[in-house]
């Protein structure tokens, strides 16, 4: 089993979790990466939206992040990724008119989170509590991506997300510790850690010492016992919590 290292990790921030999302996409054509909320359950937290160029190198905050949530709102009604070309040849899905996806591309392409080089766009939605809706773009080269790279990049993305939000929130907020493990075993948060942080079944097996048909065990009782249906609502449910 690897050692881990003693050495105390370097604090999260917005451009570590932005970088650590574009290293996990290397390769796949990704151009320009965004992250934000688009609707918070707190008026104390307003929607924020972060982005990343792949091209550039370059992070920081979008100037006018309210402006997200008007222009993709419609995301509030998809639960599962998304390209945008799927959204755009047939609009009235997401009860948008049928010019709309225009305007909402010169936003995304105005914020940054965009270009206009021909490219495809990956929207991953994040669901919270209450009303809560938060967002993943994945710009450039979406539209060759295969399944398993598509949920490997949709946990990621919820991961990259979760970890973005709770740096939004006010410093007491972000001090504050996870109660319990919400009866999650030790090896149980391992895998889920393993996970989050965008390793396979097995790359998390060979990491652990452990079979990859043991990994599974270990996802699914952390499925039962956080009360979630698939492994992503595993994961947003361990991210929420604080769990990994």
């Amino acid at each position: 089993m690897p050692k881990r290292s003693s050495a105390p990790s370097e604090p999260d921030s917005a451009g570590r979790v932005l970088t650590d999302l574009a290293k996990a996409s290397a390769g796949l054509g990704v151009r320009t990466i965004g992250i934000g909320a688009l609707v918070t359950w707190a008026p104390a937290l307003p929607p924020f939206f972060a982005r990343h160029s792949a091209v550039t190198g370059r992070t920081g905050m979008v100037d006018d992040a309210a402006s997200a949530g008007r222009h993709l709102d419609f995301v509030r009604q998809a639960f599962e990724p998304f390209l945008w070309t799927e959204l755009a040849v047939v609009p009235d899905l997401w009860g948008l008119a049928a010019d709309q996806p225009h305007t909402v591309l010169d936003w995304l392409i105005a914020a940054g989170l965009a270009d206009a080089a021909g490219q495809d766009g990956f929207f991953i939605p994040v669901h919270g509590p209450g009303t809560y809706c938060g967002l993943v773009i994945l710009w450039g080269g979406a539209g060759s991506f295969r399944t398993d790279q598509k949920l490997r990049l949709q946990a990621q993305g919820t991961a990259a997300h979760w970890r973005l939000h709770r740096l939004n929130r006010r410093p007491e907020e972000r001090q504050a510790k996870a109660v319990g493990n919400h009866g999650l075993s030790a090896r149980e948060l391992a895998v889920l850690r393993c996970l989050a942080g965008g390793m396979t079944h097995v790359q998390s097996a060979a990491a652990l010492g452990i079979t990859e048909r043991t990994v599974l065990h270990h996802v699914a009782q952390a499925r039962r016992k956080l009360s979630a249906r698939t492994r992503v609502e595993t994961m947003t449910a361990a991210l929420r919590l604080g769990l990994v």
